[in-house]
């Protein structure tokens, strides 16, 4: 099973964030497909989805830490807009010439970011001069910005809460817009991934049952799969499954995710066993 070429996708890198899910989860709200893996295995994702767009996620090591992960060069020279969230803004800001310093106060919880310069990442929410409410969670600080990169927005300890390279469409974040806290941050990435991305939204349930209902199969037996899929996908079992298999990955391999179908869902097992896809 694999995603037809035709939809536009989102590469999640991920450094480890308790919050990575929750990328995901907002990008599939606003109709994106999208997929995570861990930054060890991005470069051989990255080449594999061609992605239209890359995230990188946020994490708990530091930066300027000797063996600290690091994102992919190729994520920089992919020519795709890029967004790094808090410690991926960091990674970001430290692997393009920027500088990011530890033992600094930690600053967690909400926040007041003002915004110094217009950006589309901000595009509908505070405007130039005023502030916007979101939620931080960091520790070290970066220093230094790579060339290139200008101030959109800063608070009293996070002197570059927001940088752009409108440019190369790179953007960096220090806050975390994944998460409820920040009141407005489903629209941050929504700006970043059908402003700044120019996706169009097309990943829906329909879409995903097309690709889990084979075409060549009778219609009949197409629509009791994909309404059994549908059932699954709901199911406590299915979510933890996704959560064994690659924190938030979208389908495990054909087979996997077949017999993991087939095994939770009565239904579904028989409708998978008559048409052979299991055994």
């Amino acid at each position: 099973m694999t995603v037809p070429a035709d939809h536009q996708k989102v590469l999640i890198v991920d450094f480890g964030s308790q919050v990575t899910q929750l990328i995901a989860r907002r990008l599939r709200e606003a109709s994106v497909y999208c997929e995570i893996h861990p930054y060890a295995k991005a470069e051989a994702a990255l080449a594999a989805m061609n992605p239209q767009a890359i995230i990188l996620s946020g994490g708990p090591e530091s930066v300027h830490e000797e063996g600290s992960p690091r994102a992919p060069q190729g994520v920089f020279e992919a020519g795709v807009p890029v967004l790094g969230i808090c410690y991926g803004e960091m990674t970001m800001c430290e692997q393009l010439g920027g500088k990011v310093e530890g033992g600094h106060t930690r600053e967690f919880g909400r926040a007041e970011i003002t915004v110094e310069k217009a950006s589309p990442l901000l595009a509908d929410l505070a405007p130039v001069g005023e502030d916007e409410t979101v939620w931080m969670s960091h520790g070290d600080k970066i220093v230094a910005i790579p060339a290139g990169f200008d101030v959109v927005a800063s608070s009293p300890g996070s002197p570059y809460a927001v940088i752009a390279d409108e440019a190369r469409r790179f953007y960096g974040v220090q806050f975390h817009p994944e998460v409820m806290h920040t009141p407005r941050g489903a629209t941050m990435l929504k700006n970043f991934t059908h402003g700044i991305a120019g996706l169009k939204g097309d990943w829906t349930m329909a879409a995903w049952r097309g690709i889990v209902a084979p075409k060549g199969l009778p219609a009949d037996i197409r629509n009791k799969l994909a309404a059994a899929v549908s059932k699954v996908a709901a199911s406590k079992e299915y979510n933890e499954f996704m959560a064994s298999r690659g924190f938030g990955v979208i389908y495990a391999g054909p087979d996997d995710f077949a017999k993991f179908m087939a095994k939770s869902n009565t239904e579904l097992g028989a409708t998978m066993k008559a048409v052979g896809l299991v055994k």
